[in-house]
């Protein structure tokens, strides 16, 4: 297995094979194979410190890490791996120890001894240890998060079998490639000074540690009176701990540029697999409200997506869309997310591009109104000037709206008065729920209209109905 380590961060590892070479072999011949390999890195990371500097007891403070799967990953030239396994573990942190003189770096990777401990290399020695107040929380379903207050406190009991105990897991694929983990950071106080509230402080971060928890209870996370005022430490690794890999494709890729674009409401509805650009506006198929661009940055999927910017106008809001998903059923949709990113600048950190489509909840061909799934609604902030990859099913847990909520008297078709809700709760209230047959409309968009030159950008729409997945990857 691969490891990579960042000092008071995280770093990514693995390797992926392209194996080139080939010769006919027959009786007294003698030839030369010519085999080559290029190893990529599975995933990517951002490997800058954290560091959160001067603390107070009780203060807890939060700092997003993003896993994500590589750019050489996600290509096309990739044919077998189909997800990432992974694991954060935490180990001491070897500082530089005063007084030493040589071109030394402030730190170093703590070494594993062969009886399971943890050692400094020559010159260095472990810092007071942070770890047991960290957390890593994941916001992906099936990811196993770590909360604060866990393992032992003492540098000599944090072994490598603690490190193995107290892991984080994540999962990565590519219809989902990507998660940012919260690593917070609740600071405990000194033995014999803490405030009165501090037994709930801990257990409200951590549940399953209480006043009589054994073998480690709230008393025992008060930090030694001795680290007053000294740096405490942590490493964070990232390991790979996992590759899966299929003989058969674990997608289906259809690519849309802007020549693959249906050019009027005839030509979409003769051809109903194609895409357009939709303006909400005037409800027109328009391909001049956007474009196809490279970038921004690295996306999911290629090198490119279509963009969106919002003009003047308040109402503006633009769709990329399609009509090919007439009459399908909400019960066998088991995979759908898509991609979009965000530009900052002129837009909070909810906005975002959203996904929507015209629904039958009552069987009757009519048109009345759209399921939306807006990203902010399921989560508290959406990364800006990132690509952003969301689940909009998320085991049936995910959150939608109905557009017609608030002119139906804030309720829904059977009564409901949850503006959100999840979209199994909309499955069983709604058992015939489908895309509208008499009017397939299925997009993204941006725009809820406005705000006012606010840019957004879509990669990929993703779908399956029990079978593999089909990406829309929009290119330049």
């Amino acid at each position: 297995m691969k490891k990579l380590f960042m000092r008071a961060g995280l770093a990514t590892g693995t390797l992926g094979l392209i194996i080139a070479g080939a010769a006919a072999f027959s009786a007294f011949e003698a030839h030369v194979v010519n085999v080559t390999a290029t190893i990529s890195n599975a995933t990517d990371i951002t490997t800058s410190a954290i560091t959160f500097g001067n603390v107070f007891p009780q203060e807890i403070l939060h700092n997003p890490v993003t896993l994500a799967l590589s750019s050489s990953f996600l290509s096309q030239s990739n044919t077998r791996a189909t997800s990432v396994d992974y694991v954060i573990k935490q180990k001491p942190k070897c500082a530089l120890i005063p007084g030493i003189t040589g071109d030394l770096p402030p730190y170093a990777e703590v070494a594993d001894n062969s009886d399971g401990t943890f050692v400094c290399p020559t010159g260095y020695q472990a810092m007071p240890l942070l770890c047991p107040y960290l957390s890593k929380t994941s916001p992906t379903e099936g990811d196993t998060s770590v909360p604060s207050f866990h393992g032992p406190t003492d540098l000599a009991s944090w072994t490598d079998a603690v490190s193995v105990a107290t892991e984080a897991t994540g999962h990565l694929t590519a219809a989902n490639p990507s998660t940012t983990w919260d690593i917070d950071l609740h600071t405990p106080c000194f033995s014999g000074e803490c405030a009165q509230d501090w037994n709930s402080f801990v257990t409200g971060a951590n549940p399953a540690v209480t006043t009589t928890s054994q073998p480690y209870n709230t008393a025992y996370y008060q930090a030694s009176s001795t680290y007053q005022g000294l740096p405490m430490g942590c490493d964070l690794w990232y390991e790979v701990s996992g590759i899966g890999t299929s003989t058969a494709p674990s997608q289906n890729i259809v690519m849309v540029g802007a020549g693959d674009l249906a050019t009027s409401t005839v030509d979409a509805i003769a051809n109903p697999t194609k895409w357009f650009m939709y303006n909400d506006d005037n409800n027109t198929i328009d391909n001049t409200i956007g474009s196809f661009v490279s970038g921004p940055a690295t996306p999911p999927y290629g090198t490119g997506s279509v963009e969106f910017t919002l003009g003047a106008n308040p109402l503006s809001r633009k769709n990329i869309a399609t009509y090919q998903f007439s009459g399908t059923s909400l019960s066998a949709i088991t995979q759908m997310s898509f991609g979009a990113y965000s530009h900052s600048g002129v837009a909070s950190s909810t906005e975002s591009p959203f996904f929507n489509f015209n629904v039958d909840l009552v069987n009757s061909n009519t048109f009345q109104g759209r399921l939306v799934y807006v990203p902010s609604t399921n989560s508290v902030t959406v990364p800006q000037d990132a690509w952003n990859s969301f689940d909009t099913i998320n085991g049936g847990n995910a959150l939608w709206t109905w557009s017609h909520f608030a002119s139906n008297g804030n309720k829904w078709p059977d009564n409901n008065t949850n503006q959100y809700r999840t979209w199994n709760d909309i499955k069983t209230a709604f058992p015939t729920a489908k895309v509208l047959v008499s009017d397939p409309w299925l997009g993204v968009r941006v725009g809820e209209p406005g705000p006012t030159n606010y840019t957004g950008d879509v990669n990929f729409f993703s779908i399956a109905t029990g079978g593999t997945p089909t990406v829309y990857e929009f290119h330049n």
